[in-house]
């Protein structure tokens, strides 16, 4: 879309940088999240995903509903210590997590 109205593009490292720091970066952390819930479906779960018979995402999401709001909580929270970070943390020199989470 910016190089249609001739304006100057951002490289793409500045956009999404190549780490794995999952607390500092959202794309980072949700495509975490999603492979994690993902992994636990297929692993710790009864459903037989991908195998013969066995019942589809949505399914094995529907029967397992509390695992989903889990995640999807986990997510949440994760934005609202970002968020808490960069209003707390960082601008006023306080250091609320420490800097195990993000890496700095």
């Amino acid at each position: 879309e910016a190089s249609i109205r001739g304006a100057q593009i951002t490289p793409l490292d500045k956009v999404q940088p190549n780490t794995f720091n999952a607390f500092k970066y959202p794309l980072i952390a949700m495509w975490m999240i999603m492979m994690s819930y993902m992994l636990y479906m297929m692993y710790f779960t009864d459903c037989n995903l991908f195998g013969k018979g066995g019942l589809t995402m949505v399914e094995c999401g529907k029967k397992n509903d509390d695992i989903y709001a889990f995640f999807v909580y986990l997510a949440c929270g994760l934005h609202i210590a970002r968020s808490a970070w960069n209003i707390y943390g960082v601008g006023e020199g306080k250091v609320i997590f420490n800097h195990c989470m993000c890496g700095t």
